[in-house]
């Protein structure tokens, strides 16, 4: 079983590869080592989503552009393994901030192409407000679902990723919230007012290049 996972993962990226195989090492160390369930759930969890975007690619012929699945090997590398089972979280402050910030951005992203590329298959026509508000809950939904998942996993395991506190929680919201609006209203004053941006310009690129 492992050894079709990697191999389709090997079809894709190295550094795909590589975050891997460090997770599936932490897994076997968690397991035989220090006998740390927390260690091995956040592994395999992490050896799961990071493999998502593969399977996806190579078994249904889903494409992912290759920002978006960079990020989410990123991430799930940044979040579990790094700030959970090596206490990023705890050893610098701006950790837990800097992922919550970057991943709304990313989201707001998928947000916006999603939605222009519906009403442009489907040939409706709508305002640019209306696609930055929808694209702008979207991924403050993603951030908020994400503080559900990181309770579940602290009541489950006793872990701290939400370093048991109130003001972490509402800390990442905000930051999830800030991030999505700077990316929508790029978006936004791109599309509206002709001033172009990274965020406009990769935007019409994707939509560009999976809609035809």
């Amino acid at each position: 079983m492992i050894y079709k996972i990697i191999s389709t993962i090997t079809k894709d990226s190295v550094y795909i590869v590589l975050i891997w195989i460090i997770l599936l090492l932490e897994l076997f160390y968690a397991l035989f080592f220090i006998g740390s369930y927390q260690h091995v759930f956040t592994s395999v969890l992490g050896m799961a989503i990071i493999s998502t975007p593969t399977i996806l690619k190579n078994k249904y012929d889903i494409k992912i552009p290759k920002l978006l699945s960079a990020f989410i090997v990123l991430f799930t590398f940044s979040s579990l393994f790094l700030g959970e089972n090596h206490n990023f979280y705890g050893r610098f402050w701006w950790w837990d901030i800097f992922l919550h910030s970057t991943s709304a951005v990313i989201f707001g992203f998928i947000g916006l192409a999603i939605l222009q590329m519906i009403f442009k298959a489907q040939n409706i026509n709508t305002s640019y407000g209306i696609v930055s508000l929808f694209a702008f809950s979207f991924a403050f939904s993603i951030g908020a679902l994400w503080e559900v998942v990181e309770f579940l996993i602290d009541i489950s395991l006793g872990s701290h990723m939400q370093l048991d506190s109130l003001e972490d929680t509402m800390t990442d919201l905000i930051a999830d919230m800030l991030g999505a609006l700077v990316t929508v209203l790029l978006a936004y004053f791109h599309w509206k007012y002709g001033q172009k941006n990274f965020v406009g310009r990769y935007i019409d690129k994707v939509i560009k290049k999976y809609s035809e």
